[in-house]
């Protein structure tokens, strides 16, 4: 076991040292790729193998699946998420289908239904004014809840007046025909 005495700070060693341990550190990095890299393939040599379970390799052909061992594997996994109910195989797929919520998904979310929740209430509180103030044209009832549904307001003129060239549109083309 290393003595805190035997240590020597990298800021005290040589140049020499430095870049001896550096090309050390290299060499060790290449194998351990190398190495992943490796086991890599030969799992995906085994998993592109047929299935030697007779019955598994059966069933996933009824279903037009290759029987493979990673085809294999996909149906035990999704079976086991839904017939035990097993949530480390469902979290498993969610994974590896890449559907995976982070925290800022969340929180985004979060965000999103409580602004929607605000703009329903006061679009409600809206609502109940314009019911209770029968006084008010439609125009501005239309205009007053258009307002407390959309943050952005839309002129309801500006709807009308396109409503209505509309019609003077459907009037010209009807005399032109």
């Amino acid at each position: 076991m290393a003595n805190e005495e035997n240590l020597i700070p990298f800021d005290e060693r040589s140049e020499s040292e430095a870049r001896e341990n550096g090309k050390k550190g290299g060499i060790a990095s290449g194998k351990a790729r190398r190495k992943k890299a490796n086991l890599k393939k030969a799992l995906e040599t085994i998993l592109s193998l047929e299935v030697p379970d007779e019955k598994l390799a059966a069933r996933l052909s009824t279903f037009g699946i290759d029987p493979t061992m990673e085809q294999g594997l996909a149906y035990s996994l999704v079976v086991r998420a839904i017939a035990k109910g097993d949530p480390k195989a469902f979290e498993t797929i969610r994974s590896t289908l890449g559907q995976t919520t982070t925290l800022q998904d969340r929180q985004e979310q979060k965000a999103r239904t409580e602004k929607l929740k605000a703009e329903k209430e006061k679009a409600l509180v809206e609502l109940e004014r314009v019911r209770q103030s029968p006084e008010e044209s439609a125009r501005e009832s239309v205009q007053a809840f258009v307002s407390a549904t959309k943050p952005d307001t839309i002129d309801i003129a500006e709807l009308f007046a396109e409503e209505e060239s509309d019609g003077e549109r459907d009037e010209e083309e009807s005399a032109r025909v």
